[in-house]
């Protein structure tokens, strides 16, 4: 029966047919299963539903790093602007898409979020692109000390690794960054560093 309801619905000739969000959706954005999501679209489901903490489908695949999830869900019209109603691990109420994206640096995820048309996820690219690497020796213009960075690392400090500290001081609303130490070490050894935030003094 219920296929049945669903199979009119889809064709438009019940427009009365209850939309109920499940946990498939859900499960489906967890894993990044595609075309799970697509079915459990095409079944009724509802794709800004949240479940009992606010966390939408498209929160969820932000969570667990799923970037073809992310694109699709937005794709279809996921809301980025949704706001959790509970606390769920390190997030507070009130939290959104690109809230969780950037509080574990998942910067892939982050510019997933800001081409589906997110605006807090464009601010803080626009934000990274905008901070830049201070050497204080040669630097002209007049800093300050914002605050430290404590870091630990493995393997160097590649792309994804530069990307992560731009969004921390980012969100410490710094001009620049510097690595005292840039320690280049042997791939699997792990050290820990502290790097700079700097802010521009107003003149």
């Amino acid at each position: 029966m219920k296929r049945i309801a669903q199979t009119l619905f889809a064709l438009g000739l019940v427009a009365s047919v209850p939309l109920f969000a499940g946990q498939d959706l859900i499960k489906a954005a967890k894993s990044g299963r595609l075309a799970e999501i697509q079915n459990r679209l095409l079944a009724g489901e509802k794709i800004n539903e949240a479940d009992e903490n606010g966390w939408t489908p498209l929160m969820w695949a932000v969570y667990k790093h799923e970037v073809p999830a992310i694109s699709l869900l937005l794709e279809k019209g996921a809301n980025p602007a949704v706001q959790s109603t509970a606390a769920k691990y390190s997030h507070p109420t009130g939290s959104t898409a690109a809230a969780i994206a950037i509080e574990w640096d998942l910067v892939d995820a982050v510019e997933a979020l800001e081409k589906g048309g997110c605006q807090a996820a464009k601010r803080y690219l626009d934000c990274l692109k905008s901070i830049y690497f201070i050497d204080p020796q040669t630097e002209k213009r007049p800093f300050r000390i914002m605050n430290l960075i404590t870091i630990t690392q493995s393997n160097g400090y590649d792309e994804s690794v530069m990307k992560s500290l731009k969004i921390k001081a980012c969100q410490a609303g710094a001009d620049g960054l510097t690595i005292p130490e840039r320690q280049m070490g042997p791939r699997n050894t792990t050290y820990t560093t502290k790097v700079i935030v700097w802010e521009k003094v107003q003149p």
